[in-house]
């Protein structure tokens, strides 16, 4: 039922009107400047017939906020007819003024009335005594005490306070409502966090995200190998202002609510949602669909004070953010364009907030005794690993790096386009897991070895039954008419938790797994249960960090005392890098250990050529360990295996000719030629 003292907020452009008021500033102001500023401009003219009041002619504010500024007028006169100050008979040395509140012994003017809302809106409404001022301040103080009255029932009875109380349903208001009241003083004081002027740069890229809520505009700097990132709202500017106004009265309501249950940030943030989108369109009517949802989300990350940062989080091309103190900008790793600058820096308000979140959906400490905390979050929204360190881990005060795990999904065709392999080489891929050969993807930080693993996992066949283990679930979920699939998550190592990667890896023993993919391989102890699982014949997937296949050995031989003879287990070792904002794979490798000579020998069926950009095959497939060791098992002649391939290169051949905007369902490319591939060998998935 509407609420009987409602009125909906009505936009109305009265531009064309004659009277204008045009307020030269001088630079950025706060708005108890600006709004003693516009006060006083008025005392020249009628403010009843104001139509327009423009800052610097580029800020013109509202209609709304026009209103509010006239009523706002009137209640200063009431009060200036009947305030009178207060003589303190001090000393100027000895007056304690900072204690009682020197407006009002000051001279009352603009300045001093909106200092006195602000006080009044801010402070009980009685100042208590204290023994620590002297007795005649104490005497000034009960003659606070009474003027402070004398403005509550002025104020209670002006027309300013009741047009706040019929169209907001409320009759005490705190002094960030009252200020958001004029959205348009906010934005001249720039408090928009996405607040730049996008035209002084050269503009290379754009796009949109999140149902088109937020826009991205991407800019070369002068002189600067690093892009700069800009994201705005994708909202009329006339409605982002009217939503400010309700920030606050929503705050009221909101804080009302019990959030003791909501740990996880998503379920938070979908709560909150629903419950602005209730309330927003009895304030704001004639919104559509579309904007009613962008200013209930705009107002729920507010509300939670995730605003800058909620962007970053969910655009899927951003892989890494990161602010390495509180007087330092955010900067990012972007998937296109490399790192990137921002404008948006998180101040020490918002990153508290950010640690909140953290504390209550982590469960973890972060205090100087626990100055470090590393926690996943997985929601709806995003999906990231958070790490924040603060004093005395953090020299100055905190920092935080977010690794994004909800990149885009590629299927290995998408990575050719990309330049990330060639077609023979995924070709050879599909092949290893269709006769489910063990994959084992190395490279440094940030070199593509995830998003690769998913994309092998894309061309398993679906029969088979595929067991993963993980920290944080960064793989694929396939609809159940395309897998077989069973998800365990583990603590990280530095949790010193029980249900550690080693102790499962030992477990799938026992759980028939036909492809099990391991995640990221960084212990010794998880390394030693990978090639104690590798020696009783499981296969699958797995990753580890490396800046090289040689540095590679040498970490698993020296530094984890992994016996050379085991190095024969492996069957694939891909090698990835990242080479400006490219990834590609090196090199794929197989590695084998004699056991009469005691050499380690590399041979790398592929091998990345930087000056052609492309391919060598220095070692043919046909001679390799891999395929002899198939046909230890079953029969595979060399023109099966090249009908195989030729199969496979056609796949991809057909999967990249695709046009652009043909519809792209990534779990199909392998069903299509699945049974071609079955009829030349049989003995496919079951080796």
């Amino acid at each position: 039922m509407q609420n009987k003292f409602f009125k909906p907020l009505v936009l109305i452009d009265n531009t064309n009107e004659r009277n204008k008021l045009i307020i030269n500033c001088t630079g950025k102001k706060n708005i108890k400047d600006c709004l003693s500023c516009i006060l006083i401009s008025l005392n020249e003219k009628n403010p009843d017939e104001i139509s327009e009041i423009s800052i610097n002619t580029s800020l013109s504010l509202k209609f709304e906020e026009i209103r509010l500024i006239s009523l706002l007028n009137s209640l200063f006169l009431i009060i200036k007819r009947k305030f009178t100050l207060i003589n303190c008979p001090n000393e100027q040395e000895s007056c304690q003024k900072e204690i009682v509140s020197d407006f009002f012994l000051n001279t009352f003017d603009e300045k001093s009335f909106i200092d006195m809302l602000e006080f009044f809106f801010s402070q009980p409404k009685k100042i208590v005594s204290s023994s620590n001022i002297s007795t005649q301040c104490n005497l000034c103080l009960r003659k606070i005490n009474k003027k402070l009255k004398l403005f509550q029932r002025i104020y209670q009875n002006s027309h300013f306070h009741q047009y706040i109380s019929s169209k907001y349903g409320i009759s005490r208001i705190s002094i960030n409502f009252f200020y958001n009241l004029f959205p348009t003083l906010k934005e001249n004081q720039n408090i928009n966090p996405f607040s730049i002027n996008i035209n002084e740069f050269d503009k290379i890229g754009e796009y949109t995200f999140f149902n088109h809520l937020f826009d991205v505009f991407i800019f070369n700097k002068t002189n600067d190998p690093e892009k700069l990132y800009i994201v705005k709202y994708n909202i009329p500017k006339n409605i982002l202002d009217s939503s400010e106004m309700l920030l606050n009265f929503f705050k009221n309501k909101l804080n009302d609510l019990n959030f003791a249950h909501f740990t996880n940030l998503g379920k938070k943030i979908k709560y909150l949602k629903d419950q602005i989108h209730s309330l927003v369109p009895n304030y704001i009517p004639d919104l559509n669909s579309d904007n009613s949802n962008k200013v209930s989300f705009i107002l729920t990350i507010k509300y939670l004070n995730i605003e800058k940062i909620f962007p970053l989080l969910t655009d899927s091309f951003i892989e890494e953010i990161f602010q390495d103190s509180v007087e330092n900008k955010i900067y990012i790793n972007h998937n296109k364009y490399g790192r990137c600058l921002t404008q948006i820096q998180l101040n020490i308000n918002e990153i508290e907030s950010l640690k909140t979140h953290l504390i209550l959906e982590s469960k973890q400490r972060l205090d100087e005794q626990h100055p470090s905390l590393v926690h996943f979050m997985n929601n709806s929204f995003f999906h990231s690993r958070f790490s924040i360190d603060i004093s005395p881990s953090h020299w100055k005060n905190v920092a935080f790096d977010i690794r994004k795990l909800n990149k885009m999904v590629y299927t290995l065709g998408d990575l050719v386009k990309l330049g990330t392999l060639s077609i023979k080489m995924a070709s050879f891929l599909v092949f290893c897991i269709l006769y489910r050969k063990n994959i084992t993807i190395a490279g440094e930080v940030n070199s593509g070895k995830t998003t690769f693993l998913n994309a092998l996992d894309l061309y398993a066949p679906k029969e088979f039954r595929k067991i993963y283990i993980e920290e944080t679930i960064e793989t694929l979920e396939f609809p159940t008419n395309f897998a077989h699939q069973l998800k365990y998550i583990v603590e990280p190592e530095l949790n010193e938790k029980n249900n550690s990667k080693e102790k499962e890896i030992f477990k799938l023993l026992h759980r028939s797994g036909d492809l099990i993919i391991l995640g990221e391989i960084l212990s010794k102890l998880e390394t030693s249960a990978l090639f104690h699982c590798l020696s009783a014949g499981l296969r699958g997937f797995q990753t580890t960090h490396a800046s090289s296949i040689q540095g590679l050995i040498n970490r698993w031989i020296v530094h984890f005392q992994i016996d050379k003879t085991c190095l024969n287990d492996l069957d694939i070792v891909v090698m990835m890098r990242k080479i400006g904002n490219n990834r590609i794979i090196q090199s794929i490798n197989e590695i084998t250990y004699d056991n009469l000579s005691k050499k380690i020998e590399i041979f790398p069926f592929f091998e990345y050529n930087p000056i052609n950009k492309d391919w060598n095959s220095p070692i043919l497939v046909e001679n390799s360990k891999l395929l002899k060791n198939i046909n230890k098992i079953i029969n595979l002649p060399q023109e099966k295996y090249n009908q195989i391939i030729s199969l496979l290169n056609n796949m991809f051949s057909d999967e990249i000719n695709e046009e652009p905007d043909e519809k792209h369902n990534i779990f199909l490319p392998l069903k299509k030629i699945y049974q071609k591939l079955k009829s030349i060998d049989q003995n496919i998935g079951g080796v």
